[in-house]
Formats: C-alpha cells, sequence, structure tokens
C-alpha cells in the first residue's frame, strides 16, 4: 500500500513518481519486484494456506525470513538516514517496525507449530552422558 500510494497517484497524473524523478529511471524496480513479485507470491501462499495445500506452509516460512529480514534492513536503512541527518517519514517507520515485528513474532509461532515427525526423540535436558 506504501508503494502504491506514491505509484498509483503518479501514474495518474502521467509523471513519474517523486522517489524516481531525478534518477531517470522509467520506474523504481523495488516497486516493480515488490508489486510484481513479492505480493503476488505472497497472496497465493496466503491462498494456498486457506485451503491446506502444502506449498502453502512451505512458502510461509519462506516469506516470514524474507518479510523479516527486508524489514530489518529497511528499518537500518532509516536508522542510518537519520543519523547522517537526512529527513525520514514517521509513518515509514511506523509501518516497517509494525510490519517487521508481526513478521518475526508469527515466524516464531509457525515455527514452533512445526511437529517433529513421529519416532524422533525428544532432546535430553541436562548434560549428556557420552555414551
Amino acid at each position: 500500500l506504501l508503494w502504491l500510494s506514491e505509484v498509483v497517484p503518479a501514474t495518474v497524473a502521467d509523471e513519474k513518481p517523486a522517489s524516481i524523478a531525478d534518477t531517470g529511471l522509467p520506474a523504481n524496480v523495488v516497486h516493480v519486484l515488490d508489486l510484481g513479485v513479492v505480493v503476488p507470491a505472497v497472496l497465493l501462499t496466503g491462498w494456498w494456506l486457506r485451503t491446506g495445500r502444502p506449498w502453502g506452509y512451505v512458502l510461509a516460512g519462506v516469506f516470514f525470513v524474507k518479510l523479516t529480514s527486508i524489514g530489518l534492513a529497511v528499518l537500518a536503512m532509516i536508522l542510518w538516514m537519520s543519523a547522517e541527518g537526512e529527513p525520514v517519514v514517521a509513518v515509514e517507520v511506523a509501518v516497517f517496525s509494525a510490519v517487521t515485528l508481526a513478521n518475526a513474532a508469527l515466524g516464531v509461532v509457525y515455527l514452533r507449530a512445526i511437529d517433529r515427525p513421529t519416532g524422533e526423540r525428544e532432546p535430553r535436558s541436562g548434560a549428556t552422558t557420552g555414551g
């Protein structure tokens, strides 16, 4: 939604979005990859999860890691920009913080919900005796 809030008004006005106006590029590569690849893949994964398809469970784990790591990278970039005196948008900080935290928390819930295969032993508590 953050990308669309920039892309849609610029498209309607038949001009380049402000974030790439000075670059000379026809489009923002991040917008293209996120809106053209990541968002549809995440939506497909959600649909597969809702319908109980196995690939939904596989891709959910992949996307929890991907979205959390991207969120952390964006937050680090925002922190760096702020330290260098560049202006940062508080709404973007709040959105990326919330999304990153939610993905990390859901990723932990996801991992904890994975059952061990039957026959696998529980880890022993305490010191092990080498034998």
